[in-house]
């Protein structure tokens, strides 16, 4: 029974080459919910940032109506708050760039097929053919996961300067600060922000280094 099941398989180097079709296909596999995971946070960042945008907006509307004007505010508030909103404009702009750009290869290209079709090859040659492919495959895959994985640490970092520049600009807007100290305050925040770039941006945060 072992040597039929040998003369059908192609013998034990075909059975392993088939094996490794298999394990490669899988890792194809996991590499498109890899970019697929990537896609969803992404479009739930843009969408975050729209709400946020609508907050901010809405309550400086709201505050226009209440006073009569444009509320009165410090320049160290100015500064933040515009730093806060050019970080949420480039948040948006990042995620959706992460995710309009993620196009990968799902499986053999087209002449590898046709050269299936065309040509009659016995099942070792067959195997190293699509080992070949995939393996194609899974490099040009890689490439695109590290450069979204990048691009979204970016959206990431920009979501931290947005977020923590508005937070700034509120807080020394309702507990307003010597002018000193609201300078001070915004250079704090930037100090702050920088960090956790350089931090994320570098993956310092990594167990495994790549």
């Amino acid at each position: 029974m072992a040597d039929g099941d040998e003369a059908i398989e192609g013998g034990p180097g075909v059975r392993a080459r088939i094996d490794g079709m298999d394990r490669l296909e899988r890792e194809i596999d996991h590499q498109v919910a890899l970019l697929d995971a990537i896609d969803t946070k992404a479009e739930h960042v843009t969408r975050l940032v729209i709400l946020l945008v609508g907050v901010i907006l809405t309550a400086i509307s709201i505050g226009i109506r209440m006073t009569g004007g444009p509320p009165a505010a410090s320049v160290p508030v100015r500064i933040a708050f515009a730093a806060g909103m050019a970080g949420l404009v480039a948040t948006m702009v990042t995620a959706i760039v992460t995710y309009l750009s993620s196009r990968m290869r799902l499986g053999l290209h087209p002449s590898t097929a046709d050269t299936f079709e065309s040509v009659d090859m016995p099942m070792d040659q067959y195997a190293m053919l699509v080992i070949n492919a995939y393996a194609s495959v899974i490099e040009d895959n890689k490439a695109v996961l590290d450069t979204n994985s990048f691009r979204f640490r970016i959206t990431l970092v920009c979501l931290v300067v947005a977020v923590s520049y508005v937070a700034t600009a509120i807080l020394f807007y309702v507990v307003p600060p010597s002018r000193p100290w609201g300078y001070g305050g915004v250079l704090l925040t930037t100090v702050f922000v920088v960090g956790t770039g350089w931090y994320v941006l570098t993956g310092r945060y990594l167990t495994i280094q790549e």
